[in-house]
């Protein structure tokens, strides 16, 4: 995946492109596992070639308080990516999309295929309009797969992990 992405800057952009995400979890947590790991290895791996801005939950996996000294709301440096916290709260359709109208950006990344928040409601933004439809990368993180349907039957949703 690292290489399609290098290939689409080679070719696309004469300039760092910036790189929307969007993760329902992020650092400096860790209980989500392997999410927050493959975000955080792609900004180490492509920081120097791509401007990462990630947009995330501000507490994880599991917790009711946020992450003690993250900024809530703003952009905030974390390692050599720009991360926005957003409380329970502020993640309806509108915030999202205003998110995406209102930070430059040349790829959108969605880090799930089906979490309701950080894929679902960009998606419906760009279908209806409300934000811009930039070239988009989703991350289906093995959902797509039939023994992933079957393995969380019984459970909160397609994915156990949101």
């Amino acid at each position: 995946m690292f290489g399609r992405l290098k290939k689409l800057k080679k070719y696309c952009f004469p300039v760092k492109p910036v790189v929307l995400t969007f993760a329902h979890y992020y650092l400096p947590g860790y209980r989500a596992g392997g999410p927050i790991r493959t975000i955080a290895n792609m900004v180490d791996q492509l920081g120097d070639e791509f401007d990462f801005r990630i947009v995330t939950t501000d507490r994880d996996f599991g917790d009711s308080v946020p992450y003690p000294g993250v900024s809530i709301g703003q952009w905030m440096k974390v390692g050599s990516a720009s991360v926005y916290y957003m409380k329970p709260g502020a993640r309806g359709l509108q915030h999202m999309a205003r998110l995406m109208t209102e930070t430059p950006h040349d790829i959108q990344y969605l880090n799930s295929f089906f979490d309701p928040g950080f894929t679902l409601k960009p998606l419906i933004a760009r279908y209806l309009g409300l934000a811009p439809k930039k070239p988009l990368v989703i991350a289906p993180r093995g959902s797509s797969r039939l023994e992933h349907w079957r393995s969380s039957a019984g459970k909160s949703g397609p994915t156990s992990r949101h």
